[in-house]
Formats: C-alpha cells, sequence, structure tokens
C-alpha cells in the first residue's frame, strides 16, 4: 500500500494545482490510495485497534489528565473510521477548510460532523 501511495503520488504531481497545502494534497493521494485498496480487497481486509498516540504526554502530568486522556482514545477508537479522521484532525487543530480538503468534504459537512461527533462523544462519557 505504502509503495502505491508513492507511486500515487508521483503520478499526480503533474495535476497538483496549488490550490491547498501540498502536504494536504500528499494526504489527500494517501486517503484515497487506501481508500481504493479497502474497496478492491474488502474480504481480505483484517481491522486491527491503530494506537494514535494521544496517550504520548509528559511524566509530569497528573493522573487526572492521564485518565482523561485515556477516556478519549477510549472513546475515539469506538467512532466510525471518518469519524475518527475528523476528530483526530480537529484534534490537531486543523482548520475546517483544511480538514475539508484532506476529507474530501465541504466545509460545512465537516462543521455539522464534528458538532455530531461531540454530541455523540458527550453521550457516552
Amino acid at each position: 500500500l505504502r509503495q502505491e501511495i508513492y507511486v500515487n503520488i508521483w503520478l499526480g504531481l503533474k495535476q497538483f494545482r496549488g490550490d491547498s497545502k501540498m502536504s494536504t494534497w500528499i494526504y489527500r493521494v494517501a486517503v484515497n490510495s487506501a481508500l481504493m485498496a479497502l474497496r478492491s480487497s474488502k474480504p481480505k481486509i483484517e481491522t486491527v485497534s491503530v494506537d494514535f498516540g494521544l496517550l504520548d504526554i509528559s511524566s509530569e502530568a497528573d493522573d487526572v489528565q492521564r485518565e482523561n486522556l485515556q477516556a478519549l482514545q477510549s472513546l475515539i477508537n469506538r467512532l466510525e473510521d471518518i469519524e475518527k479522521a475528523i476528530m483526530l484532525l480537529w484534534l490537531d487543530e486543523h482548520s475546517y477548510d483544511e480538514i475539508a480538503d484532506i476529507i474530501g468534504l465541504k466545509r460545512n459537512t465537516v462543521a455539522v460532523k464534528i458538532h455530531r461527533i461531540k454530541e455523540k462523544l458527550s453521550k457516552q462519557i
């Protein structure tokens, strides 16, 4: 998959218009390549839990903060894949416009999804 992503980036460089950051475009190519791989080989795919690194906190952090981060990671892991992607980008402080570019949705759709995901998470707390 990694090689396929590299090839798709290389082949698509001519089509990069510069409307967004290069990193955003590369992220989008990688997501599309991964989605296409999932669609083409759906029965062969085995899902695994992914550690998103949310718990990389310093030893100075208190136990309450560590517990809160663990709870947040647990809640995020229960979300659907697209919801996980949106929330992790939002937690990384990407703007709605950047998230929309990366995920391939409209800005307003991203805003609505983030609002609904927040409601969903707050109900699970």
